[in-house]
């Protein structure tokens, strides 16, 4: 809710949308007036991995390369 309301604070002329990805992946909605419109909150990346090993047969764990940068530059 925090970074809804900062981000809100910097774009309080549109609508905004903010995704958190972490341990839990968080969208947060924000209307132009202020008002907390909803959201959402599902598994991070690791656990989601972790699940389709898991529930899966043929799967391989997945793995995370730090390496990779958080921004693409291309496609």
């Amino acid at each position: 809710m925090a970074v809804a309301i900062g981000a809100w604070r910097f774009f309080s002329k549109n609508d905004i949308i903010v995704f958190e990805c972490g341990t839990a992946i968080t969208i947060d909605c924000v209307g132009k007036s202020g008002e907390y419109l909803g959201g959402n909150i599902s598994l991070g990346l690791n656990t989601r991995l972790k699940a389709l090993n898991l529930l899966t047969e043929k799967l391989l764990m997945g793995r995370i390369n730090p390496d990779i940068p958080k921004i693409g530059k291309n496609t």
